[in-house]
C-alpha cells in the first residue's frame, strides 16, 4: 500500500468493534484514486482481548462472533502498527483520510 500513495486520493476505512467504547474487531479500508481504482485493499478480522466480550447491539450490528474471531482473527498489535504507519504516510503524502460513520469530536489533529 505504501508503495501506492503516490497515486492515491484517499484512503478509506470502516471498523466493527465490541461495541461502544469497545476494541475493534475488523478493519478495512481501500486506498484508491480520484477515479475510484482501488490501488490497495485491507480487510481482516483481529482476535478479542482476553476478557472482552462483544455487546449483544455490536453484535446484531455485524454479527461478529467471539468463536469466529477465535478461528479467524489475527494478532491486532502489529496490525494496528502497520495501518497507523500507513495513515500517517498517507497524511504526509497529502491523501485524504476518510472514516465511515466517524463523529466530528472523534477525530483528533
Amino acid at each position: 500500500a505504501h508503495s501506492c500513495l503516490g497515486e492515491a486520493c484517499c484512503l478509506v476505512l470502516d471498523t466493527e468493534t465490541s461495541g461502544f467504547g469497545g476494541c475493534v474487531l475488523n478493519l478495512g479500508w481501500i486506498l484508491a484514486t480520484a477515479e475510484g481504482v482501488e490501488l490497495a485493499a485491507y480487510d481482516k478480522l483481529w482476535r478479542l482481548p482476553p476478557r472482552e466480550r462483544i455487546h449483544s447491539g455490536a453484535f446484531k450490528a455485524h454479527g461478529i462472533t467471539k468463536a469466529r474471531l477465535s478461528r479467524d482473527g489475527v494478532d491486532p498489535k502489529p496490525e494496528l502498527a502497520e495501518f497507523f504507519a500507513l495513515v500517517a504516510a498517507a497524511l504526509a503524502a497529502g491523501v485524504v483520510v476518510v472514516a465511515h460513520n466517524v463523529r466530528r469530536s472523534v477525530l483528533r489533529t
